[in-house]
């Protein structure tokens, strides 16, 4: 009979250590998850800085080489 009390209270037991670990799985993963958004959206921040960077620069030479005084009529240009 107390041999039944004790793999009774064993299996409380593991199905408690099974339930723990995967709580804790879940959280570890929320975390490796959140940590990687954040610096997705942190990344794509700096290629749009990047990228406006860029399209000016290529506006500024465009304009300078062209002898366009206003770079603006270089972006509504049709046959860019």
């Amino acid at each position: 009979m107390r041999s039944d009390e004790h793999r009774q209270q064993l299996d409380g037991w593991r199905l408690l250590a099974g339930f723990r670990l995967a709580a804790l799985t879940l959280v570890v993963i929320a975390v490796v998850s959140y940590h990687n958004s954040t610096r997705l959206i942190e990344d794509d921040a700096w290629v749009a800085q990047f990228e406006l960077s860029r399209s000016a620069q290529r506006v500024d030479s465009a304009s300078s080489r062209e002898g366009v005084s206003d770079p603006t009529l270089i972006l509504r240009s049709p046959s860019r």
